[in-house]
């Protein structure tokens, strides 16, 4: 699978970042990213060329917390939606506040909303530039007040926090930031979730049958440092291997149950199981990087060779021999699982002994399935709670054979 491109919520935009300019022709004609040692954070030059103008900045990590979630699924009194609840808390241990929650990339077309705008190009005329500057603040201030009211409308939220939308690419993506109390002064503000502390009532009603996609989170660092401003211009391959290793370093990231399986009226068995599958495939596997794959290669295998034989059965319509792999499948989880077996009756609940922890990911990919940093050497535990949870869907709907 090719790891979907990370959301963005154009909320971030509102917060400023602070750049420092510099004059033409100071320090170097060379854009840089240079690490600052023992700090968790980078330098950062851009330059321009066609304006000459420079951008100096130190960018800040937004990793040093210690986040836990817990996913479950809820069904609602008319048993027609999903209900997806998450619980959030950030451990003792943290150094930064949890300011923002988010789920990407899951195949929803619920809300329209404008895509991003990059900041408009300096031209070197400082009244054109400020003008073209409040005209893009405006028109980022209308999407977040979009993106909001659509948030309110579809994303249950704790009192703290606030909801948000985005739609994109064939996809949509939702989360929460916190809430911002502008009584307080800003010196005083708590942004976010502090270390020790922890939230629930994060919730998603969609009809949708659960697949897993990855929760970024993200910490607080300082009011002018905006998420990705790291991400500079530039065509050196050295620079674009820095920028891309910083991206997947500067947060945390945590699988999580997510609304992705549609369910066509009326049911059919052959479709769903191929669906199911191809979730399995395209979105858990990464043979390229298993610090960010949901299962082993002889696990994937194993899977792989039993949905095809679940395939071919479901297709001839023999149901009854169907219904007997189905139950070998959900017996092979439950031993991979064990002792905390992961079977039909639990697989929509979590307890607090199995909140899920972020994956060890590290600045480059992980190619060994055996490495430390491998995500698992069999199956994530919220990617077998999804298959179980679908296969017993699946076997529920089998009609007897005939």
């Amino acid at each position: 699978m090719k790891l979907a491109t990370q959301c963005t919520l154009i909320l971030a935009c509102l917060c400023q970042p602070a750049f420092a300019q510099s004059t033409p022709g100071a320090e170097s004609s060379q854009s840089s990213i240079t690490p600052l040692p023992g700090r968790n954070a980078w330098q950062i030059r851009e330059v321009d060329t066609e304006s000459d103008s420079v951008r100096a900045f130190r960018y800040v990590l937004q990793n040093k917390i210690d986040p836990l979630i817990r996913s479950t699924i809820d069904t609602d009194e008319e048993g027609r939606q999903f209900l997806y609840h998450y619980r959030l808390s950030n451990g003792k241990q943290a150094e930064q506040n949890i300011d923002y929650f988010w789920i990407c990339c899951v195949p929803l077309q619920v809300f329209i909303i404008p895509p991003d705008e990059s900041y408009p190009k300096k031209t070197g005329d400082k009244v054109k530039d400020e003008a073209a500057m409040n005209e893009w603040r405006k028109r980022s201030r209308d999407a977040a007040k979009l993106i909001i009211g659509a948030g309110k409308r579809y994303l249950r939220t704790p009192e703290a926090w606030r909801p948000s939308l985005k739609q994109g690419d064939g996809s949509a993506g939702y989360g929460w930031l916190p809430r911002i109390d502008t009584t307080i002064p800003t010196d005083k503000r708590i942004y976010g979730m502090p270390p020790g502390t922890w939230a629930e009532g994060f919730a998603f009603p969609r009809p949708e049958l659960p697949g897993v996609r990855m929760a970024k989170l993200q910490g607080f660092t300082k009011n002018d440092q905006l998420p990705g401003s790291y991400d500079i211009e530039t065509e050196d391959p050295k620079l674009k291997a820095e920028i891309a290793a910083i991206a997947r370093a500067d947060g945390r990231w945590i699988p999580v149950l997510a609304p992705v399986l549609g369910v066509a009226e009326p049911f059919n068995a052959a479709a769903f199981a191929r669906q199911l599958w191809s979730e399995i495939e395209d979105k858990w596997y990464r043979e390229d990087d298993y610090s960010l794959s949901l299962m082993a290669p002889k696990t994937f295998a194993q899977f792989q060779q039993e949905f095809g034989l679940l395939l071919a059965e479901l297709e001839s319509n023999h149901n009854g021999a169907a219904k007997v792999r189905t139950d070998r499948m959900l017996a092979q989880l439950a031993q991979m699982t064990a002792p905390n077996s992961i079977t039909s009756e639990n697989a929509s609940d979590e307890q607090s002994t199995n909140d899920t922890a972020p994956l060890p990911t590290t600045r480059g990919r992980v190619t060994d399935p055996d490495n430390t940093d491998a995500a698992t050497h069999n199956i994530h535990r919220v990617a077998a709670r999804a298959l179980v949870f679908n296969l017993a869907y699946l076997r529920r709907h089998l009609r007897s054979e005939k």
